[in-house]
């Protein structure tokens, strides 16, 4: 039996065609219309493209994206999505890694044009185009070829955090099983409705739009100009809550902290969907109280990886453990692991937060070495770094890299950040380092004030002083206008370590 997203949307193509499937803006597309899209999209595949397993799509406008992934799907093909806000220099390695022939793209300006050089361009497949086709054509729809579990769904993008985003290969099995756990996880059925705050070329917003879709409840995927300007999310967010109830809402931590001090500013009624899940990044428990209160909606943590690892806490949890990641997804095995790989009993002892390699992720494209370093004695090791309660409910301080030591004590950039966070004149900030000789250094941050009154360094190196531990104390504190943020809408944080660099 052939079970999975592209399925699902036949078959509610068939049995549930006037339903709402996408809401995009003031248009509604219903299940009928995105099957009569996708095999639209399909057909112009398997007229133009014959050889090959691998399909990339770069396109912008989510809607557009799905169609084009659902196309690809349908055909029996793979789908490598790609990321269109990351650089040239990223892009095209991220498609010679994936070794691509033919790439799905929308509007290509003169210079992008050149990156596509050497892949065969799919020109004419925008929505535009296959509207029309399926406006204008009548056909029989064919019979689609069908996947095994263990071929290849497709290739996924890490967030690129600390360098050029990884592609991640996923068979179908690992797919279908992830968006089942979501399905069971969160609930959701034939009425839930989810709000998508993120692109849906990033797992996060992927696998929510694809869960909601298979058990043919709706999503709404409103494009941004800018996906990581808060305002103008947030402005589209309490306008559509205006429409529509919803159930469900997706955002990343900096996304609900800006949206908190956006609320503060407004004297009207603020509207909430019933619950928000909040995953890409940590997320103290004091934000997550914060956003409950302020915000009015029951929050949802989820911390997880695009290499399928993930944990998920339940609404109550914030009341009892809220800076807990929650427990892993029903039916998976998390564990905390040693430099050596070795699961570690005892409470409270940290370690790097690994899993079983039953969960799906294969290997990296073109990156040996580095999927030798994270599939280790038949476990996937991330590059998180937390512990578990008694229990066993997972915490996470930081990644590895944000890990550092003084005076023999484990700092985390992320704990020194929250402390910061919770200074009203802290709108954004990142922890940096700055080296005296081999072996000492000084601990930097850098800011974004959230107020003219955050003018004064001195007075704000005080402020911030008093609030972190004797390891934990600031030599220096540098204020900037506005924080530079990676594609994916993370603080960079190599770019931080450049500005801290051209102060020395």
């Amino acid at each position: 039996m052939q079970f999975g997203v592209s399925e699902a949307v036949a078959h509610w193509g068939r049995y549930r065609s006037q339903v709402c499937a996408v809401i995009q803006g003031t248009r509604k597309i219903s299940f009928g219309e995105l099957n009569k899209l996708a095999n639209g999209m399909a057909i112009s595949l398997q007229e133009k493209y014959a050889t090959g397993e691998r399909i990339g799509i770069a396109v912008k406008p989510k809607l557009d994206f799905l169609v084009s992934l659902l196309g690809i799907l349908r055909v029996g093909k793979s789908a490598v999505l790609l990321n269109t806000g990351l650089p040239d220099e990223a892009l095209a390695v991220n498609m010679k890694d994936a070794d691509l022939r033919f790439v799905i793209h929308d509007d290509v300006t003169e210079a992008r044009k050149a990156l596509f050089a050497g892949s065969a361009m799919v020109q004419g497949l925008g929505i535009d185009a296959v509207l029309k086709r399926v406006n204008e054509e009548s056909y029989c729809e064919p019979v689609w070829p069908l996947r095994g579990p263990g071929d290849e769904w497709g290739v996924l993008y890490s967030s690129g955090t600390t360098g050029i985003p990884k592609g991640i290969e996923r068979d179908h099995n690992s797919i279908v099983t992830e968006l089942l756990g979501w399905c069971l996880e969160l609930g959701l059925s034939r009425k839930s409705t989810f709000y998508i705050g993120r692109p849906i070329y990033y797992t996060g917003g992927l696998v929510l739009a694809l869960s909601t879709l298979l058990v043919g409840g709706r999503i709404v995927l409103n494009d941004f100009a800018n996906d990581n300007d808060p305002n103008e999310v947030w402005e589209d967010y309490q306008q559509t809550l205006k429409e529509m109830s919803l159930e469900w809402a997706f955002f990343v931590p900096d996304q609900l902290r800006s949206f908190l001090r956006i609320a503060q500013t407004q004297a009207t009624p603020l509207r909430q969907a019933q619950t928000i899940l909040v995953m890409g990044a940590p997320i103290s428990g004091d934000d997550k109280v914060a956003v409950k209160c302020e915000l009015g909606s029951d929050v949802v943590e989820s911390w997880g990886n695009s290499e399928s690892l993930g944990t998920i806490t339940d609404p109550d949890d914030i009341k009892t453990r809220p800076n807990s990641i929650g427990r892993p997804f029903l039916t998976d095995e998390l564990y905390i692991v040693d430099e050596n790989c070795k699961q570690i009993i005892q409470p409270d002892t940290l370690g790097r937060i690994a899993g079983s390699e039953e969960a799906g992720f294969y290997k990296y494209c073109n990156r040996p070495d580095a999927t030798r370093r994270v599939k280790q004695n038949n476990l996937i090791i991330s590059e998180d770094i937390g512990y578990v309660d008694k229990d066993n409910y997972f915490y996470i301080r930081g990644r590895q890299q944000d890990c550092i030591v003084r005076n023999g004590e484990t700092l985390f950039k992320s704990d020194i950040e929250g402390k910061l966070r919770r200074i009203k004149s802290v709108a954004e900030c990142s922890i940096s380092t700055r080296d005296i000789n081999d072996t000492l250094f000084e601990l930097i941050a850098v800011v974004v004030p959230s107020d003219s009154h955050s003018a004064n360094k001195d007075v704000f190196l005080d402020e911030v002083n008093a609030v972190l531990t004797p390891n934990e104390k600031l030599t220096d504190v540098l204020l900037i206008k506005s924080m530079p943020h990676t594609s994916s809408g993370k603080i960079d944080r190599t770019a931080v370590d450049k500005l801290v660099r051209g102060q020395q």
